[in-house]
């Protein structure tokens, strides 16, 4: 039986990314007989002998030593090839003298391309944004060469891993990011509308708090250029919370003519989404940047075609025109002659959201927790750069 031990920055927080990745291993693995599966958290609700408490720190350097400390006192010195995943790679750059396995998780490549556009991230994100970038990018690089092995969520973070990082294909292994697609499965008969008070008509949706990043303000643009051809559209933004963000949206969607149509319900709760999505017709991601979004399966699994950007991974997930419509970012006219031919196409319309939800299905948790196992197993192939 192999040891694991995973470490991660968050747990119990299932909203965040990082903590629902690490629910879905925990929850396989706590009674696999092939694995003895550890978690290492800053803060664990749930009492269980292999759930184990690190404390939050008085900083984030500290949290990430609390949770080495943890993880190594668990582990011993390594000489029984104990794996010690870390949820976040960075967290393992400190590490010294450990004899066993190390697999260190990176799930975006902002960090990697920081010195490719410092200027730009210094204006849109403010100086505290590049010097944490900056910090993690060096971290990365020392886990880079350090780590038995590195997991990425798509094959473009591979990439840019191997690019930026100069790291060897060899040691980075490739596992699509998962969702629980059971909850968005469209029932026959949906709940009601979590938000009634949108006007009815040909309902966009666009769901990420980094509004942003995700191309917000391009899709608002694209808006008004779509209600020349359909009156009746509307477009509902969740994600997005704090009140100076809302502001600035308000302002945006009112200087482009459109603020009636614009819903901002801010963040949506998890249990809210699935019928979000239901009563949605199109889901829109014109993102500048992203890995492998995973709201894009969720929609998928809920039935809803998809427009996005061909950035990152997202052409890994829409593979080709009959799965969805990828543009380029930034194109706010095609963006909107995006929307709106799939809109106004009944036939199209009905077959993209067949093909999503077929698509969705290599997304589920089953797959990337079977990937994951044979990782844990297989780890001590992968060689290292140094």
């Amino acid at each position: 039986m192999r040891r694991v031990i995973l470490l991660t920055t968050a747990f119990d927080d299932v909203a965040s990314g990082p903590a629902m990745y690490a629910q879905h291993l925990w929850k396989a693995f706590r009674d696999d007989a092939s694995l003895e599966y550890h978690v290492v958290a800053p803060q664990i609700r749930d009492a269980h002998e292999r759930l184990h408490e690190s404390g939050k720190g008085k900083s984030s350097l500290d949290l990430y030593r609390r949770l080495l400390r943890k993880a190594v006192e668990l582990a011993g010195d390594g000489q029984n090839r104990v794996v010690l995943h870390a949820n976040n790679a960075h967290v393992l750059a400190r590490l010294r003298g450990y004899a066993g396995i190390t697999l260190g998780q990176i799930n975006d490549y902002r960090a990697a391309d920081v010195w490719c556009h410092p200027i730009d991230i210094l204006l849109r994100r403010g100086p505290r944004a590049l010097a944490r970038l900056v910090w993690r990018h060096r971290r990365e690089s020392q886990v880079m060469r350090s780590a038995t092995g590195i997991i990425c969520n798509s094959s473009f973070t591979k990439q840019r891993m191997v690019c930026r990082y100069g790291a060897s294909p060899d040691k980075i292994v490739v596992v699509h990011v998962a969702a629980d697609l059971v909850s968005f499965r469209r029932p026959e008969r949906l709940p009601p509308d979590p938000y009634p008070q949108r006007p009815s008509g040909a309902r966009l949706v666009v769901i990420g708090s980094d509004w942003r990043t995700k191309g917000v303000p391009d899709l608002i643009a694209a808006v008004r250029i779509v209600r020349q051809c359909i009156s009746h559209v509307h477009l509902t933004i969740g994600g997005p919370s704090r009140p100076d963000d809302l502001a600035v949206l308000r302002t945006l969607a009112a200087r482009e003519g459109v603020a009636d149509v614009v819903s901002l319900p801010g963040r949506i709760a998890r249990e809210q989404l699935p019928a979000l999505l239901w009563h949605s017709d199109l889901f829109v991601l014109p993102t500048h940047e992203e890995s492998l979004p995973t709201s894009i399966f969720e929609a998928m699994a809920a039935g809803l075609p998809v427009v996005a950007s061909r950035v990152g991974g997202i052409p890994e997930i829409v593979r080709n025109a009959d799965e969805g419509v990828l543009i380029d970012p930034g194109e706010v006219p095609a963006l909107a002659s995006a929307i709106t031919d799939v809109l106004t196409d009944q036939r199209r319309r009905v077959s993209l959201a067949a093909a999503s939800v077929r698509r969705s299905a290599a997304f589920g948790v089953e797959r990337m927790v079977s990937e994951v196992r044979g990782l844990y197993h297989s780890v001590s192939a992968l060689g290292r750069d140094g």
